[in-house]
C-alpha cells in the first residue's frame, strides 16, 4: 500500500510499495487530505467519551450521566467523574477533535469533522487486547 509522506508541511508525491520494495511515485488523485495531528493520540477514555458525546446533550453533567448513568448527581463520586470528564473534553477540544461551544448558561460540546474522522477508524479497526500492550 502506498502512502503519502508528510515532511514540513509538504505533501512528497513519492512513497515506499513495501509489496515491490521500492520507491515509486504516487500519482496525486490517489492522496487524500488529512488535517495534521499532533502526535499524542486519544487513549481509550479519551475514545469512549468522544464516543458518547450526542449532538442533542445540552450540557457535560448530561454526557457525565450518559457515562456513568448509575451514579446520583448530588454525590461526591459524581462531581469527582464530572470533573474527570471536563479534563478529557478539554483533551479532546485540545487535539481539534470536539468544540466546546458556549450555549446560555451551558457549555456545549460538538463533534469536529476531525472527531468523527478519528471515531470511524476506531470503529473500523477496533483494539484487541494484544494491540492494548495487556
Amino acid at each position: 500500500m502506498l502512502a503519502a509522506q508528510l515532511l514540513n508541511s509538504k505533501i512528497i508525491e513519492r512513497g515506499y510499495d513495501h509489496s515491490i520494495r521500492l520507491y515509486v511515485n504516487i500519482p496525486t488523485g490517489d492522496m487524500i487530505q488529512l488535517p495534521i495531528m499532533q502526535l499524542k493520540t486519544p487513549t481509550s477514555i479519551h475514545m469512549e467519551t468522544l464516543a458518547a458525546i450526542n449532538p442533542s446533550q445540552r450540557c457535560i453533567a448530561e454526557l457525565v450521566r450518559r457515562l456513568t448513568p448509575k451514579l446520583s448527581e448530588s454525590s461526591d463520586e459524581f462531581d469527582n467523574e464530572y470533573k474527570k470528564v471536563h479534563k478529557h473534553i478539554d483533551r479532546l477540544q485540545a487535539l481539534g477533535l470536539i468544540a466546546k461551544i458556549r450555549d446560555g448558561k451551558f457549555v456545549r460540546v460538538d463533534i469536529r469533522e476531525f472527531g468523527k474522522i478519528i471515531l470511524e477508524i476506531d470503529r473500523a479497526f477496533p483494539k484487541t487486547e494484544e494491540s492494548n500492550g495487556s
